[in-house]
């Protein structure tokens, strides 16, 4: 009879916590114009990556604008009685109250062209920051109201990790602690993370607790709304006996080690 033996070994084993997670993004927005209009010019496609204040869509604007040029003109008319009424005013040629309404009313048409300007920007939507586009929702010439969805931006990298564990677990828990992601997109992979909040109260139904973690995605291979299974490596550590797998019987009425 040929019997193997394995010698038992002393080792230093760190506690994991273990939960189910969802990946969320850090940012993402869908959106949307804030004035109604018709959809002049489109400057993206479904799926591409875009830059912080790419210009994504237009809405007609030949009517504002001409507003806008008309107010610049009267502000510039405007500008030239109040600086000659500042000169006339130097060479004490012109009442002071004519030199104060020459003044309000510069500034008055300065601040309607603003306003009009303002208008203006509000007839393109623009990136608000750096990310993927999603599947595009209006098409060209069609007329927008405010609050019509136009695509939806999202930024791949970082990407949150949210997850619960029992409250028995939260003296194991703080922000900057190592976790580990596997997701069954990548079976055998690993992705590293961090802990970056925990929730200040425990849920009273669930008596769960609820984590934030982030995890760097660089090579943008997760995508929100992925799940996966997440390690909290904890910061207890014990001295344990270790034995091959091989050598644990298994049965109903308890685990035992086969051996003599």
């Amino acid at each position: 009879v040929v019997v193997a033996t394995s010698p038992v070994r002393r080792l230093l084993w760190r506690h994991a916590l273990k939960a189910v997670g969802n990946l969320e993004a850090v940012e993402t927005v869908t959106l949307s114009p804030e004035l109604a209009g018709k959809v002049t010019r489109i400057f993206f496609h479904s799926g591409q990556f875009v830059r912080q204040g790419t210009r994504l869509l237009q809405l007609d604007d030949a009517e504002e604008r001409a507003t806008l040029e008309a107010l610049r003109a009267t502000a510039e008319v405007d500008r030239i009685q109040f600086q000659r009424q500042k000169e006339l005013l130097a060479q004490n040629l012109t009442a002071r109250s004519a030199y104060d309404l020459a003044q309000a009313a510069y500034r008055t048409a300065r601040a309607q062209a603003r306003s009009e300007a303002a208008v203006v920007a509000k007839m393109s939507i623009l990136a608000p920051f750096s990310g993927f586009l999603g599947i595009r929702l209006v098409n060209l010439g069609q007329y927008l109201t405010p609050g019509t969805a136009v695509v939806s931006l999202t930024r791949l990298t970082p990407l949150d990790v949210s997850f619960r564990l029992p409250e028995q677990d939260f003296a194991d828990l703080h922000v900057g602690q190592r976790i580990v992601l596997e997701v069954p997109a990548y079976p055998g992979h690993r992705f590293a993370g961090r802990i970056k909040a925990l929730d200040p109260t425990v849920n009273p139904t669930t008596r769960l607790i609820h984590a934030l973690a982030i995890v760097s995605n660089r090579a943008q291979r997760l995508r929100p709304g992925m799940f996966g299974r997440v390690r909290v490596l904890s910061r207890r550590r014990y001295r344990v006996l270790a034995i091959p797998r091989i050598a644990l019987s298994y049965s109903l009425y308890g685990d035992t080690v086969v051996g003599g």
